[in-house]
């Protein structure tokens, strides 16, 4: 059982998510796949790399270009055609894309353990500007280092010393130390119930 909801769409850009249950692979319609995923499905090990991977295609055959979906060498999603981006948290998966622009998307279910790695990706300056201890905050922060992580695609870009993230509200903005001096960019953030999703786009 899937459900299928448009969460942005603006202009050339636009998020869709796919809800899912977990069921065994065994009963996966492998007609979905070209022979590379198929290839790549048969080395995955764990069962929910396994629905993640089946369930991305079922949503990117639902609302993409017809394109597949292949990977860079730091494992980031590439597609022809458009700019795309990926993320997965519990049973949800998003996709963005964008017809002229890189973009970064993430979701994040709402978890106590974003309490406990906070020291991980936050700054001494974000402590003092947000606290440490509010989930919704912190896992909105969290989400929004992962979508420029995805958007800038530099494994080397560290979460608490190259990402300081500015504000949440009203205007969500952030500063990222990414190959020259720090440069503010803006992202946007969506709360729901049981998780946040975030984006940012490359402005010229």
């Amino acid at each position: 059982m899937t459900e299928l909801t448009n969460i942005v769409t603006q202009g050339e850009f636009r998020i869709d998510k796919l809800a899912y249950a977990i069921c065994p692979p065994e009963s996966f319609d492998m007609q979905l796949f070209n022979n590379d995923e198929s290839a790549r499905f048969s080395t995955l090990i764990a069962p929910r790399r396994k629905c993640e991977f089946y369930y991305t295609r079922v949503l990117w055959n639902k609302v993409g270009n017809g394109e597949t979906i292949n990977y860079n060498s730091l494992g980031m999603p590439v597609v022809k055609g458009t700019n795309i981006s990926i993320s997965h948290s519990g049973t949800e998966i998003i996709i963005g894309q964008h017809i002229a622009r890189p973009i970064g998307v993430d979701i994040e279910m709402y978890h106590e353990k974003v309490l406990r790695i906070s020291d991980k990706f936050l700054s001494s300056t974000e402590i003092e500007r947000f606290g440490n201890t509010d989930l919704c905050t912190l896992t909105a922060i969290w989400s929004a280092k992962e979508s420029f992580f995805k958007l800038f695609c530099d494994e080397h870009l560290k979460f608490a010393e190259q990402m300081e993230i500015m504000q949440l509200e009203p205007n969500p903005s952030a500063k990222i130390k990414h190959l020259t001096m720090p440069k503010s960019h803006d992202f946007s953030i969506k709360t729901f119930e049981k998780f946040v999703i975030t984006y940012c786009i490359l402005r010229d």
